[in-house]
């Protein structure tokens, strides 16, 4: 898991210089083929 703040310049409610949040999911070492999501925040409290 990983969490990277990021600028969006047009979110709803929000000035340009405002943080967002870009999370990403992956699998682990299951021999399986690797499972990536990607899930994008406003803010950390969702």
């Amino acid at each position: 898991m990983d969490e990277t703040p990021c600028q969006v310049l047009k979110d709803k409610g929000k000035t340009p210089q405002s943080k967002s949040y870009m999370w990403m999911y992956c699998t682990g070492n299951d021999g399986l083929p690797p499972i990536a999501m990607y899930e994008y925040q406003s803010s950390r409290h969702g």
